[in-house]
């Protein structure tokens, strides 16, 4: 080397931008975008190939067509990508899990509801912290009917499914604070019971024709009851209530059906009028509510609650 020249440096400069951050910051930012995306950041470099596995968030939108070009993938392809997205990351832990679908089954075989019940078991397995399923043809998707078990989910967001009385019993479920239900079928729930739910909302539910589902939740502090169709539900009392939404809407029914609050019928094994009997203990939709420091009740009819939507 001629005097008085230097060797030129070869150490690696510094990560700079995105690449500065520690892996958990970016698994974090991975758990935000939808599953797909998330994976496809693989090919970034080869830091990135794995870091998919251990995103925090796991959000999948199984929207069904044909299979065809760049259109909706088929139930096949959807469950294959589910079931091996969750084999590939196995237990990392998981915070968030959200599912949006309408259906994964292929042949007609009636197989939704065990493969969405194993897909929430591999993910209660992961630890989930926030679990949210939502039918998006909003019929009745039937869940099987076995108890949701988890020493971690503190939150539970239900839309469009069938829900029977095994899941609505969520004493497995000791963290479980927040239980928000949309648009959900409670032919055959004759209870949802939590001690540890504090927060509960509920709209749009249909409930059962002949008997009412009846809610334990003795530590909630806020509830939002926000229309049903047919039996309304029963309240247990629930001394810690502080704020309340109940919100009724008339329909004119043929059915013979009361779908009211109303104490108005003239039969006195009602439910929905005149409360229910739990053991020795008589529940009743107002009794439940009498604790609460802020109260809001509101009856309209379908007509009013219609021409609302549309201003």
């Amino acid at each position: 080397m001629p005097l008085g020249k230097r060797a030129k440096s070869t150490a690696p400069s510094a990560p700079a931008g995105i690449d500065a951050l520690p892996d958990s910051v970016l698994e974090h930012i991975l758990g935000f975008l939808p599953s797909p995306e998330a994976v496809r950041t693989c090919v970034v470099a080869r830091r990135w190939r794995h870091l998919w596995r251990h995103a925090t968030g796991l959000r999948v939108s199984c929207l069904v067509g044909g299979g065809a070009g760049d259109g909706p993938p088929s139930p096949k392809r959807i469950r294959d990508f589910v079931d091996r997205l969750l084999l590939l990351r196995g237990h990392a832990p998981l915070d968030t899990f959200e599912l949006r679908f309408c259906t994964f089954d292929e042949d007609g075989d009636g197989d939704d509801g065990s493969c969405l019940s194993r897909w929430v078991q591999q993910a209660v397995e992961c630890k989930v912290r926030t679990l949210r399923l939502e039918n998006i043809w909003v019929d009745g998707f039937e869940l099987e009917d076995r108890p949701l078990v988890s020493q971690h989910l503190t939150r539970l967001e239900l839309e469009g499914l069938d829900l029977k009385n095994c899941f609505c019993d969520f004493s497995g479920c000791p963290l479980l604070e927040h239980l928000v239900i949309e648009s959900c079928e409670f032919w055959d729930a004759e209870r949802v019971s939590s001690e540890s739910l504090k927060h509960l909302s509920m709209t749009s539910c249909i409930f059962s024709k002949d008997s009412s589902t009846v809610i334990r939740a003795p530590s909630l502090v806020s509830l939002r009851l926000d229309g049903h169709l047919y039996r309304a539900p029963v309240l247990e009392v629930m001394p810690s209530l502080q704020e309340a939404f109940v919100r009724v809407i008339h329909e004119n029914l043929e059915s013979g059906y009361c779908d009211d609050y109303s104490g108005d019928c003239d039969d006195e094994d009602c439910y929905s009028c005149y409360g229910a009997v739990d053991g020795n203990y008589k529940c009743m939709l107002l009794e439940g509510l009498s604790e609460a420091d802020n109260l809001t009740l509101i009856s309209e009819s379908k007509a009013q609650a219609e021409d609302f939507v549309t201003q």
